[in-house]
């Protein structure tokens, strides 16, 4: 397996440095790279993580009418649905948007109920979320003046989208396609279906509500003073809140989602620096003797100046971002939001990477 990702890591870092050498390349030959990349990771298993049979799951309880932002799988009893779920998630409510739970729940329904095609019909959902961004990639490049081949291989054949995205089949390909179709509307003077669509990926993952932001921040220009922007930012939050809500009232679900969206925090891990120092912190509390310190007050106080860290410079980055760029800040924003949260996992990495 790391022989392997060695081997694709190299390739694609080759590939950068000839596009480098070679502007200019058609797009078509570098789509035929991404199909033979990504067919080895359409016959095998989810590979890396077990997020979409806790999807698949999800979906199941949809499909009967079982609220997933009140119960974990394990509500379903044993069957095939449960036993992919990592005991982790088994008793842990769903922290995803109602446009992705309405859609689960439907593929279940198509599936007849049977496990192992609900699962294949959620990565050909990330496969079509990652076929939105690639054809969106090359306009939005032009659009900056920048050479769409590099980027496209920058963005599209990354290995973190062809492994994570596709191979795991992570839901945040949906979510990331329907991000950069929404800026690219945005970018082609459509600002309201700029917004429509970063309202649907909210609706999918909420940190694509990021994008909400930015449209509405650059919706009349470049230049002007926070009063100019503050309508426009008003009516893009308006036409936002109006579809999220909308979506989660006409699902049957309701708003449960929001009160669940630090359920990945769940993960204790060293890879978040703010949950690795929380609990760097307890055990040498514990040391010295000062027992009496929970961990769970300490990751706490971490987390949370982790997240006003990453919100304060991401406030900084919208402020100056007629200088900075507005599509770059808004990529270190969300890759802020990952370094500096609760947990940092490798698909995360692409809300911002993309």
């Amino acid at each position: 397996a790391y022989g392997g990702l060695v081997l694709l890591i190299r390739v694609w870092y080759g590939l950068m440095k000839a596009l480098a050498r070679r502007p200019g390349v058609p797009v078509r030959y570098l789509a035929w790279i991404f199909v033979l990349w990504i067919v080895p990771m359409l016959v095998i298993a989810p590979i890396f993580s077990r997020d979409v049979y806790s999807y698949a799951a999800q979906g199941e309880m949809m499909s009967h009418h079982i609220n997933p932002y009140n119960y974990g799988p394990y509500t379903l009893g044993a069957g095939p649905y449960v036993i992919g779920v990592d005991p982790l998630w088994l008793n842990t409510p769903a922290p995803y948007g109602p446009l992705f739970l309405l859609m689960d729940g439907l593929f279940a329904s198509v599936s007849l109920h049977h496990m192992l095609v609900t699962v294949i019909l959620l990565r050909l959902a990330a496969v079509a979320g990652v076929v939105l961004f690639a054809a969106c990639i090359p306009a939005l490049a032009r659009s900056f003046g920048k050479d769409h081949g590099a980027v496209f291989v920058m963005a599209v054949l990354n290995p973190l989208v062809i492994l994570m995205l596709i191979g795991a089949a992570h839901n945040d390909a949906p979510m990331l396609g329907l991000l950069v179709a929404g800026i690219t509307a945005a970018r082609y003077k459509h600002p309201v279906w700029g917004v429509l669509l970063c309202a649907l990926a909210a609706s999918v993952k909420v940190p694509a509500a990021l994008g909400v932001i930015y449209v509405g921040w650059a919706w009349t220009g470049p230049g002007l003073s926070l009063r100019q922007r503050l309508r426009p930012l008003a009516k893009a939050g308006a036409i936002s809140s109006a579809i999220v809500l909308g979506l989660s009232f006409a699902s049957g679900l309701g708003i449960g989602w929001i009160a669940n969206l630090g359920t990945p925090g769940t993960v204790r891990s060293w890879l978040a620096p703010a949950t690795g120092i929380g609990m760097g912190l307890t055990g040498l509390a514990h040391a010295v003797g000062l027992t009496a310190v929970p961990m769970t007050t300490v990751l706490s106080v971490t987390r949370v100046l982790g997240l006003g860290a990453a919100t304060a410079i991401s406030v900084y980055l919208l402020w100056h971002s007629d200088r900075v760029g507005g599509l770059r800040a808004l990529g270190i924003s969300m890759l802020l939001f990952v370094a500096l949260g609760p947990v940092v996992q490798p698909w995360y990495l692409t809300w911002g990477v993309v």
